[in-house]
């Protein structure tokens, strides 16, 4: 049978394309795609002339056509999730090394000619396995200031999971690579883990400023297929709930720009953010594990001694090898019956948790996922400002029975409640909807209540998180 060219993707379809740089992507067939392609599947022809002289003539396929055809529902063609730019472990965990489609991993391969993978032994070695740790550890990012081992076990889990995602059956967290000051080496660090298994396949988008903005843009990138997506040079607080649901859910549904239809598209790629002590809310930490550089030095940017005066450049002549490396510690893993993480899973993430830290710790790599309790704390500064506005409720008001008026206070008071910029009026409509927001919720050793209307006010109780538990 004849390699499939065209694909279902999200309802639509789609073929394979490349951009001016290279870059293997998916496109949308339009009317006028589909045309071309029609026109050169078949011979198409028509009569033409007078009744009584007509004769057989080549056509063009008829634009109704094309249109009738991109209209079908349930086209039987073959659904298709991401482009890999290298050899990849299909959900059997047999490796798929040959371009083209794969169907049991619904992949599209798409592996540069010029990429040579050294043989890959079907039960690697102890050797080689010390080969490949080092390879990637030592060779590719072990010039990067990481923080603690915790930060360099997350970042080789960076660089492994393009080669296993389509065996993981969940979604994976946000990869926050974060510095206390510029110039320590995020974005460099985040295109080291990532060209080898991504090549060129990564969208780059900055920070978006509002809900429809980050849609819109997470739909383009979902769209072209890209193997990983990276927000770079994050500087203001991040709290979108569009990035939020786009790290948990499985497809990603959206209006098409200018159109009524509705598409869905898998989400299936790595995600990355850079930024220098980042500020998110409790949903995006949640989300997010930390890879974090400290160079401990005024000017990081001035460092002189590395292994490779040119990391990408060389990164792109040894791509094979690292791609050999990245394949040998996985199937190093999957000989030794694939044992599973026995640390703490990340919520929400517990296929991927099982899955990267089994391999990170088959091969003997400490610290993955160490820094979570420390990251939230950095990191979370919406939840540490609650923890710290419920114990000045708790200092003023105790058990009472209180609303918006007596709170607000307090909530002005607190070092990092976020209440916006309008007057007072507006910053204490959002304060209420803030408080609504937390009822139930445990905050440090409370439990914010509900407790009824007065003269048609809410008004609100704290309790004792230990009581509402007995």
């Amino acid at each position: 049978t004849a390699e499939p060219f065209m694909f279902r993707q999200g309802g639509a379809l789609v073929r394979v394309e490349t951009t001016d740089g290279g870059k293997p992507i998916f496109r949308e067939l339009s009317t006028t795609v589909m045309r071309h392609e029609m026109a050169r599947s078949a011979v198409w022809w028509g009569m033409r002339g007078p009744k009584d002289a007509k004769v057989k003539k080549i056509l063009v396929p008829p634009e109704v056509v094309c249109q009738d055809v991109l209209a079908t529902p349930n086209p039987p063609l073959p659904e298709v999730v991401r482009i890999a730019e290298c050899p990849v472990f299909g959900p059997d965990w047999e490796l798929r090394t040959t371009s083209g489609y794969h169907a049991s991993a619904r992949t599209y391969c798409a592996i540069p000619d010029d990429v040579h993978v050294p043989a890959l032994d079907h039960s690697p070695t102890a050797q080689d396995v010390v080969r490949a740790r080092s390879m990637v550890l030592d060779e590719l990012i072990g010039d990067f200031p990481f923080a603690s081992p915790a930060d360099k076990a997350n970042a080789l889990a960076l660089f492994l999971l393009a080669f296993v995602r389509d065996c993981i059956n969940g979604p994976t967290p946000l990869h926050v690579v974060e510095s206390p000051t510029v110039g320590t080496g995020k974005g460099l660090l985040v295109d080291a883990l990532l060209r080898p298994s991504c090549g060129r396949g990564v969208a780059v988008m900055a920070q978006c400023r509002d809900g429809d903005e980050w849609r819109k843009r997470i739909t383009a990138a979902l769209r072209s297929g890209h193997a990983a997506i990276q927000i770079d040079n994050v500087t203001m607080a991040l709290d979108a709930g569009e990035l939020a649901m786009a790290l948990t859910i499985p497809y990603w549904s959206d209006r098409l720009l200018g159109s009524s239809q509705t598409v869905s598209y898998p989400v299936r790629c790595a995600w990355a953010l850079t930024a220098n002590n980042p500020v998110l809310s409790t949903e995006m930490a949640r989300r997010s594990i930390r890879i974090r550089l400290d160079s401990k030095t005024d000017r990081p940017w001035e460092r002189e001694e590395f292994r490779h005066k040119e990391l990408m450049g060389w990164v792109d002549e040894h791509r094979g090898e690292l791609i050999w490396a990245g394949l040998t510690m996985i199937q190093s893993w999957i000989g030794a019956s694939r044992p599973g993480f026995s640390g703490k899973m990340l919520g929400s993430f517990e296929g991927w948790s099982r899955i990267l830290g089994g391999i990170i710790e088959h091969i003997k790599v400490p610290g993955f996922l160490g820094n979570l309790s420390e990251f939230y704390d950095n990191a979370d500064t919406e939840g540490g400002a609650l923890r710290a506005f419920t114990e000045m409720w708790w200092d003023q008001h105790g058990r009472d029975r209180v609303g918006v008026a007596e709170l607000f206070p307090i909530a002005l008071s607190s070092e990092g409640m976020s209440l916006g910029q309008g007057n007072d009026n507006s910053q204490k409509a959002e304060f209420g909807r803030l408080l609504a927001r937390q009822r139930d919720r445990v905050i440090g050793d409370f439990t914010v209540k509900h407790a009824g209307k007065v003269h048609g006010s809410q008004k609100w109780q704290l309790v004792k998180a230990a009581e509402v538990m007995l």
